[in-house]
């Protein structure tokens, strides 16, 4: 064989080589709005609420960062409603823009497109807690 054939040979070793390698990595770098409406599809609720921030009315919960409690009922039934809207995404076409920061936020642009054609935009913010991220609101 001559050099421009091991050349090309190399070359393309190369190529799938970051191709597979660059796959590996988006995987594993999947982005909190991602992740979430993963666990949510893959009906993991208890593991869903632990990267959603309460919200209810219990104030001594709400004014801090504390997540939902799938053991309390209404708790759980507020997962349960916000983790149907996610299957939802997960059933359609959406996309999320690359992270921004906002005011200590990790905040995502996210595009869900219905099945008539419609797109919703929504602006998704989390806050980061060790390594974990934490749903604070949707916009």
């Amino acid at each position: 064989m001559n050099k421009h054939g091991i050349s090309v040979i190399f070359t393309l070793l190369s190529l799938i080589g970051v191709s597979i390698g660059c796959s590996l990595w988006g995987s594993a770098a999947k982005n909190p709005v991602d992740q979430l409406v993963t666990l949510c599809k893959d009906n993991k609720l208890n593991e869903a609420a632990k990267h959603m921030r309460y919200t209810g009315t219990d104030k001594s919960k709400k004014d801090t960062s504390a997540n939902y409690d799938t053991g309390d009922a209404d708790e759980r039934r507020q997962v349960e409603m916000s983790c149907k809207r996610f299957k939802f995404m997960s059933e359609t076409t959406y996309t999320v823009s690359p992270e921004r920061m906002e005011q200590g936020f990790h905040v995502y642009d996210v595009e869900v497109k219905s099945g008539s054609g419609k797109v919703g935009k929504e602006l998704w913010a989390f806050k980061k807690t060790g390594s974990d991220y934490i749903l604070v609101d949707i916009d």
